[in-house]
């Protein structure tokens, strides 16, 4: 007898009986698994499951064990004189029995409890979904978003009585962020887009005036005062990998000083969701650069709503066609 005869014949009789590894498993209330090494002989059922093996395949132990012939003494074979079959005694029966109605009292635990817990999660992923429902109906779906409503973290920037803004009757929507000339300052957008999508990001910025020379507007290197980051991670904004626009600008209405804005076009690529547009300050020169900003907007096929920084004190945005 080869020494895995009792994998061979659990084979051979779970396929006789039409049934696959994972049928024959729930019937004996063993993992498949248990099922698989039994027939490749990596494991061996003790004597309580050859015993539940021969009764869920139909068989006797001799069966099982591959013992349907003998030789005879005299070079033949003769048939083997079946020594245990079916009938299970009274109290191996029983014990069957009771270990049946543990698994099964087990099984309906387990389930009951999964579906507990499933509940609790859908219960959750539908409150979530809820909340942000009622969030995203506070977001207002625009182009264009003001440089006020944006996270904003500096020292050294003009501020206005809300602690964050300059009132301007030139900025857009009566607002804007003045002189944030300090290496660190950052300000921070958080756009939602409907898609995945490459968008033209035009951001409005004005030149320095020349105080020597009345009048005349240095030509401005954007990368030079605003570094432009475009969902970045934590070690992009340490090693300072910012998009490089190398874009200029130069504002030219002398009567607006500080707040003649001129746009810079920049192209972005922006995922479904939440979006982190960030413009950190290279370099400290308070007053020196032009670093005033009144908003950004975008040319693009996907609808985008702002985010606003709940901290920040501003009006609403203005209607349509307002500027």
């Amino acid at each position: 007898m080869s020494d895995n005869v009792i994998g061979k014949k659990i084979t051979e009789y779970r396929k006789q009986n039409k049934m696959t590894q994972q049928e024959f498993a729930d019937k004996l209330f063993v993992t498949n698994k248990t099922v698989s090494r039994w027939e490749t002989g990596y494991t061996i059922p003790n004597s309580e499951q050859l015993v539940q093996i021969a009764e869920a395949l139909g068989i006797t132990i001799d069966e099982l064990m591959g013992n349907e012939t003998r030789n005879d003494g005299k070079g033949g074979k003769e048939p083997v004189v079946e020594i245990v079959r079916v009938e299970v005694p009274v109290e191996v029966e029983r014990k069957i029995s009771w270990g049946k109605i543990v698994a099964i009292i087990l099984s309906c635990v387990v389930f009951v409890s999964a579906c507990f817990v499933t509940g609790l999660l859908i219960s959750k992923k539908i409150e979530e979904n809820e909340l942000l429902k009622a969030e995203l109906i506070k977001w207002q779906t625009t182009d264009r978003f003001e440089a006020e409503w944006a996270n904003i973290s500096a020292v050294a920037a003009s501020l206005d009585s809300d602690g964050n803004v300059e009132n301007t009757e030139y900025g857009s929507n009566g607002q804007c962020i003045a002189q944030f000339g300090v290496k660190g300052n950052t300000l921070t957008f958080n756009i939602v887009s409907s898609k995945s999508t490459t968008a033209q990001m035009y951001i409005a910025v004005v030149s320095h005036l020349e105080q020597d020379t009345p009048f005349y507007y240095i030509t401005t290197e954007f990368d030079d005062v605003w570094n432009l980051y475009v969902n970045p991670t934590e070690d992009q904004i340490e090693k300072e990998e910012f998009i490089q626009t190398k874009q200029t600008y130069t504002s030219t209405d002398a009567s607006k000083t500080w707040y003649d804005f001129v746009e810079v076009c920049v192209e972005v690529e922006l995922r479904e969701g939440e979006n982190v547009i960030k413009f950190v300050v290279p370099r400290t020169g308070n007053g020196e650069y032009g670093l005033n900003m009144d908003y950004i907007r975008f040319e693009t096929d996907a609808e985008l709503k702002w985010k606003p920084y709940k901290e920040n004190k501003v009006r609403p945005p203005d209607p349509p066609g307002v500027v």
